[in-house]
């Protein structure tokens, strides 16, 4: 661009990602139990995909360069313990896709309870699989070692079954409301920030 004297205009782009205050949860769609086929070498990766994915196809907008599935894989896999397997951060408020805070950073979101229903939020608009107890712990039934999970989340079975969070309660039933059968649909949950 030139102008009236034939001087030129230099532009650069510049490319700025701005950090956000907030930890994002959204949905990847409804899936059975059977997350993962063990296509790499570990189901948390596999199910982290299917999360990457829906975020980049369906929530683009999200400023966010980390995310992983909100779902409890094993007992050194689980919820609870995803601030320190994969530094989730623990000061940042935690919120839907359309911005509605659940709870205030991720201890609070790990008490028990949160402030809003995750389909008020937009969440999740039903049952979500979470393979853990309200703290987001992974607990194996003494009975069956994967019955929490799906067996690792790699079956549909009738006969297996996973825990599942709820969409519309706020108190511990939220992340830990009752065993569903591994052959029915329900939604996974996805973190990013």
């Amino acid at each position: 661009m030139r102008d009236a004297e034939d001087n030129r205009a230099a532009y650069q782009t510049i490319s700025v990602t701005t950090a956000s205050d907030a930890l994002y949860l959204f949905n990847a769609g409804s899936h059975t139990g059977k997350l993962t086929s063990m296509v790499s070498a570990s189901p948390r990766a596999d199910i982290d995909a299917i999360c990457e994915n829906a975020r980049m196809e369906t929530y683009p907008y999200l400023p966010c360069g980390t995310v992983r599935a909100f779902i409890s894989v094993s007992a050194t896999d689980d919820i609870e313990g995803m601030a320190s397997n994969y530094g989730v951060p623990l000061n940042k408020r935690i919120v839907g896709p359309s911005g509605v805070e659940i709870a205030s950073n991720w201890l609070d979101l790990l008490d028990g309870s949160i402030n809003e229903t995750l389909n008020h939020a937009d969440i999740a608009p039903n049952e979500w699989w979470s393979g853990s107890d309200e703290h987001g712990k992974y607990l194996p039934l003494s009975s069956c070692a994967g019955c929490n999970t799906c067996s690792g989340w790699t079956s549909e079975t009738t006969t297996m079954t996973g825990m599942t969070g709820d969409h519309n309660k706020t108190d511990s039933a939220w992340m830990s409301d009752q065993l569903r059968r591994c052959d029915k649909k329900y939604f996974l949950l996805c973190a990013c920030w």
